[in-house]
C-alpha cells in the first residue's frame, strides 16, 4: 500500500507517467463509483471476449511482419535475413527493442498483480480472467470467451479450482441436466460462470468431468 504522498511522488517521475499513458489502465472503482460504493460491491454481469495474445515479443513473427515471406525460409537463411535486415534498418531495430521492453514491463506489472497466473508465458486471457472474476458480485455471473487452454495448461489450474470449484456438491448433484460438451477438439471454450459455481448452461465441463 501507498500512502498519498508516495504516490504524488512516483506519479510525478517521468517513467511512470510514461508507463501510464502506454497502458492508459482503468481504476474500476473511480470509474463506476455507483457499482463499487454501494452494499455489496461489484458488477451484477460482465461479458467479455479478452484478448489471447501472449505478453511477449516473438523475435521471428516480430521480423517477419517487415519482411514478406521470410518465415518460409529455411531457419539459418531466415536469421540471416532478420540479422542483415537489422543491421540495414536501425529505425526498426530500435522500435523492436523498445517493443520488447514494453512487453517486459507489462508482464511485471501483470504478474504482480495477478499472483495466480501460473507458470508460463503470461498470457493476457488469465489476468482478464482473474480481473472480471473480481469485479463480480458474490451472486452475480459474467461470461467469458476463453480458449481452450483454460481448461488444459498447468498455468490455469488455479483458476480452474477456483472458479469452477466453488460449489462441486452442486455441480455432481445436476451433472445429468448439463450437456456434456467437451470443446477440447475447438478453438474456444464459452464460458459462463458466476460466483456459486459453474452454470447449468456453461459449456465448460464442469468439476466433475476433472477431478
Amino acid at each position: 500500500d501507498f500512502d498519498d504522498e508516495t504516490i504524488a511522488r512516483l506519479r510525478a517521475t517521468p517513467e511512470v507517467a510514461e508507463t501510464v499513458q502506454r497502458l492508459d489502465p482503468v481504476h474500476f472503482p473511480a470509474a463506476f463509483p455507483e457499482v463499487f460504493l454501494r452494499e455489496r460491491p461489484g458488477f451484477d454481469c460482465l461479458l467479455g471476449n479478452p484478448p489471447w495474445e501472449q505478453v511477449v515479443v516473438k523475435e521471428q513473427v516480430w521480423w517477419g511482419m517487415h519482411l514478406p515471406g521470410i518465415r518460409g525460409l529455411p531457419i539459418k537463411q531466415m536469421n540471416d535475413a532478420i540479422s542483415r535486415l537489422r543491421i540495414e534498418r536501425p529505425d526498426l531495430e530500435a522500435a523492436y527493442q523498445e517493443e520488447e521492453i514494453a512487453s517486459a514491463q507489462t508482464r511485471l506489472i501483470l504478474r504482480a498483480t495477478f499472483s495466480n497466473l501460473g507458470a508460463g508465458f503470461t498470457d493476457l486471457y488469465k489476468a482478464f480472467s482473474w480481473r472480471n472474476w473480481a469485479l463480480i458480485r458474490s451472486t452475480s455471473v459474467c461470461g467469458l470467451v476463453l480458449p481452450r487452454s483454460v481448461l488444459q495448461t498447468k498455468g490455469s489450474e488455479k483458476w480452474r479450482k477456483t472458479i469452477l470449484g466453488q460449489d462441486r456438491d452442486k455441480a455432481e448433484r445436476e451433472r445429468e441436466q448439463i450437456p456434456k460438451v467437451q470443446r477440447f477438439g475447438c478453438r474456444y471454450a464459452l464460458s459462463s460462470i458466476s460466483a456459486a459455481g459453474c452454470s447449468r448452461e456453461s459449456t465448460i465441463p464442469t468439476p466433475w468431468l476433472w477431478w
